[in-house]
């Protein structure tokens, strides 16, 4: 059967022995050993790794981040854990961008955010978000057209950085202008951290953005616990369980950096509602340029805030010192939050957001700053030339730091993309600027499930 969309080849198929196959990696041709379990272990209930699936389709066990033990007629391909999406009507066929899979009605089993989302019992039907579901509307080519439920319980929080201060008075402006308009969902606000914001500190013992890892929201809490730890518990009781279907629909999460990133958003799994809403807002917001960030971690050891919703996002918005705020930027902020509400509403009533593709910048490394071998002190500065121009490619020889003394020294590594550029709160985090891909996400048209 031919691949739909095919831009790379698949793996294929040199033994199948099932004792023992061989399949090529999809990107480097190099041959992969893979072990199968004929009878059990389909899945060994690590997080990371694939669990619930039915005897029939697949059989075998993986390492992180790589999938391992093809069954010989349900699935075929090779990619990252993360990236799989939709449904091919025979089995598993990699196609679309690099490490992707998409694909089988074969396919059975549950998982967890970061493993297989929404699977029912006869296909896989996409990935649906923070515990969301999709399917493919009836009629329709299933990566073509997908159905969620509408979105009913929205929430916008702010302050969970207590120095980030277009947040903390974009949330009493909510609460003033938003309880008398009449909407499709309910709103809801939340000053996430109000002793780091009476402080106007980051925050008072641990960062808050760190806190909603599974490990630490299920830790028992003491006398000693940190305050932003037991903070973090009692959100994640108002706003969720997080993975749970007693969880918001959506949270909005507002911070600002001091890099100068203009506004961006920011999440941990490729979702197809928080994407077509940053296409969105991309397309809505002329004022400032709008970017997409996707950052790669587990389910159980996403630490951030809107991990704990449905779905979720950061709306990240600079260049703002920290304890300041800035008109411009609030006023950015604020355009994203009603051009976000604004989605939501349309996409409850039923429009449909059309597929197309949107670019997006995938984490994948950090430089620090150069420091003394022996005091572990700074020993040079972000470069001017680096300075202020976050997103533009940084390529091997071009200039990254300015020693004290004032020599120049140039970056050494892949052409990547910087983003946080001399970001003042990641000083602690010996973080001089991350560095990102950019590649491009193709999105299948969404809307509201149609009633059965």
């Amino acid at each position: 059967m031919a691949t739909r969309g095919s831009q790379r080849r698949c793996g294929t198929w040199i033994s199948e022995d099932l004792g023992g196959a061989r399949a090529y990696d999809n990107k480097e041709d190099i041959p992969i050993q893979f072990d199968w379990k004929q009878q059990q272990g389909w899945g060994n209930g690590r997080l990371r790794e694939l669990r619930g699936w039915d005897p029939d389709c697949f059989r075998g066990h993986r390492e992180t981040w790589e999938f391992q033990g093809w069954d010989l007629d349900c699935f075929r391909g090779n990619g990252r854990l993360r990236e799989l999406r939709g449904w091919d009507p025979d089995c598993f066929r990699c196609y679309g961008e690099p490490g992707e899979l998409r694909g089988s009605d074969c396919f059975r089993g549950h998982g967890e955010l970061w493993e297989f989302q929404g699977l029912d019992p006869d296909c896989f039907r996409g990935n649906g978000g923070h515990g969301g579901q999709a399917e493919a509307c009836s009629g329709e080519d299933e990566m073509d057209h997908l159905g969620f439920k509408p979105l009913s319980r929205v929430a916008v929080c702010g302050g969970t950085h207590g120095n980030e201060m277009s947040g903390v008075y974009l949330l009493k402006e909510l609460q003033v202008s938003q309880p008398e308009r009449v909407r499709s969902f309910s709103l809801s606000t939340l000053l996430v951290n109000p002793r780091a914001v009476d402080a106007c500190r980051r925050y008072t013992e641990k960062d808050m953005n760190r806190c909603f890892t599974d490990a630490l929201l299920s830790a028992p809490t003491t006398a000693t616990t940190p305050y932003e730890v037991t903070r973090a518990q009692e959100v994640n009781g108002q706003l969720g369980p997080k993975g749970s279907e007693k969880a918001v629909d959506l949270i909005c999460d507002l911070h600002n950096t001091t890099a100068n990133m203009g506004l961006c958003i920011i999440t941990h799994v490729s979702d197809w509602l928080g994407l077509h809403l940053f296409k969105y807002l991309q397309e809505k917001i002329t004022s400032a340029p709008v970017r997409l960030i996707l950052l790669k971690s587990p389910f159980s050891e996403v630490y951030s805030l809107e991990s704990v919703g449905k779905h979720g996002f950061t709306l990240e918005v600079g260049p703002q010192p920290q304890g300041v705020l800035r008109a411009d930027i609030y006023n950015l902020m604020r355009e994203g939050v009603n051009r976000a509400l604004e989605w939501v509403e349309s996409f409850n009533s039923g429009t449909v957001f059309e597929g197309g593709e949107v670019e997006a910048y995938i984490d994948v490394d950090t430089k620090d700053y150069p420091r003394d071998p022996k005091t572990q002190e700074l020993t040079a500065a972000i470069h001017p030339q680096l300075q202020d121009n976050d997103f533009c490619l940084l390529k091997p020889g071009d200039p990254a730091f300015v020693s004290l003394s004032g020599e120049t020294i140039c970056y050494e590594g892949e052409a990547l993309y910087p983003f946080f550029v001399n970001e003042g709160a990641y000083y602690e985090q010996n973080t001089a600027f991350k560095l990102a891909q950019r590649e491009t996400l193709l999105l299948p048209a969404v809307s509201v499930k149609k009633p059965q």
